[in-house]
């Protein structure tokens, strides 16, 4: 949420409010971009991360499908009884 979208708020005092408080945090941006920047010491670790993420990106896709046979076992039971 970087750009400023007006609330829908009832009271225009609140929509002030509002405002003042989206425009008050100037450090989003700084913040922002250290996020995104790896330095060269966690350079190294990227190659790990990207492997773990990976195998949680894995296992996570194979636990839906599990839900999904689940839900579709159960209904498939409740119709059949």
């Amino acid at each position: 949420m970087l750009t400023y979208k007006k609330s829908q708020l009832e009271k225009d005092k609140y929509v002030g409010w509002y405002k003042e408080g989206f425009e008050s945090n100037k450090e989003i941006k700084e913040i922002q971009d250290e996020a995104y920047q790896i330095s060269d010491k966690n350079q190294k670790a990227k190659v790990i991360y990207d492997e773990y993420y990976r195998l949680g990106k894995t296992e996570y896709a194979a636990q839906q499908k599990e839900k999904r046979n689940t839900a579709t076992a159960s209904m498939v039971a409740g119709v059949g009884m």
